[in-house]
């Protein structure tokens, strides 16, 4: 950031400029900074400590770049913040301790990127996730042990009744028929790919499943 920035900006709007990369300490004087637009630029590579700084971010936009792969720490210096948007960026790999840091984090958008596998563990420490969506992807199956450390309901959004580039194998998903006794995973209607979902109220949890053959 140029020096003569106004340091006690608190949306800082780079968007659909031609940024490539986010090097160490690339916004450290932005410290009262809540809201920072980093989508629809050019970015590839993000440094451990691009972050770092940051202190009072609460959304983070970074889709329509260009990265690939979320290494581990890249937000460990946002303890505050509650949403990021990674959608429409070439992601085909999230180290398992991308995510750590991130304490309040409550939505996580990686639609349209090209997963094709998440780890175990991946989010383990995102204590107050509400929302994750993974639709437009390169997703065959999902495990449960993805996300069997989230105590909290958490909505999932896997895939548009339109089409979509996840291929499902549904019998691979046959545990999500089971969290209705832990009350953790709901499932939107109009993003599942089946032919039947039965859900109750907006807090509750998907009751029955009908996969498309």
């Amino acid at each position: 950031m140029p020096r003569d920035f106004p340091h006690e900006a608190k949306r800082v709007s780079l968007y659909n400029n031609a940024i490539s990369s986010l090097p160490a300490g690339a916004f450290k004087i932005l410290s009262h900074c809540v809201q920072l637009e980093l989508h629809r630029n050019k970015i590839s590579s993000v440094a451990r400590e691009a972050f770092q700084g940051l202190d009072s971010l609460q959304y983070l936009t970074l889709w329509r770049n260009k990265i690939s792969t979320i290494g581990a720490g890249v937000f460990n210096k946002l303890s505050k913040c509650t949403w990021i948007n990674l959608a429409d960026n070439e992601i085909t790999m999230i180290n398992p301790e991308a995510f750590v840091g991130l304490f309040n984090l409550k939505q996580l958008y990686l639609n349209g990127n090209r997963l094709k596998n998440i780890a175990t563990g991946t989010f383990d420490s995102l204590h107050v996730l509400s929302l994750i969506t993974l639709l437009d992807n390169s997703f065959t199956t999902l495990s449960p042990d993805v996300f069997i450390n989230q105590t909290r309901p958490l909505k999932l959004s896997l895939s548009h009744t339109t089409g979509d580039s996840n291929k499902w194998d549904c019998s691979s998903l046959c545990w999500l028929k089971h969290e209705e006794q832990h009350g953790t995973i709901t499932l939107r209607q109009e993003e599942w790919p089946v032919k039947k979902v039965e859900i109750g109220p907006l807090s509750s949890v998907v009751t029955k499943v009908e996969c498309l053959h």
